[in-house]
């Protein structure tokens, strides 16, 4: 994220925790002015299939927020069950994982 101007600005990203969880590292601070401050974007899928969200950012005192639309199609999922770490990859809306995980499925 780059600040353009002679000011410090303060930000503030939105995350969606929902099904599926997309974040922003580091989510809110202040960037000092004319300088660049390393973001990143995690993204857990849930569920197999297509994320369509748009993130926003507020700056103080900007009317409107800045917005970051993450589109992704989740292919693979992780899956904790009773101490196992799974992998599951879907395809075509078919699960196939490790052993352990797909007796309970």
């Amino acid at each position: 994220m780059i600040n353009f101007s002679k000011f410090p600005i303060n930000f503030k990203w939105s995350s969606l925790r929902d099904n599926h969880i997309i974040e922003v590292e580091t989510p809110e601070g202040q960037i000092p002015a004319e300088t660049t401050a390393q973001l990143e974007l995690t993204i857990t899928g849930g569920t197999p299939g297509l994320i369509d969200h748009t993130l926003l950012c507020h700056i103080e005192h900007q009317e409107k927020p800045l917005t970051l639309r993450v589109v992704a199609n989740i292919k693979v999922c992780v899956e904790v069950y009773q101490g196992y770490l799974c992998l599951i990859a879907c395809h075509k809306y078919k699960t196939y994982g490790c052993q352990e995980c797909s007796s309970h499925n």
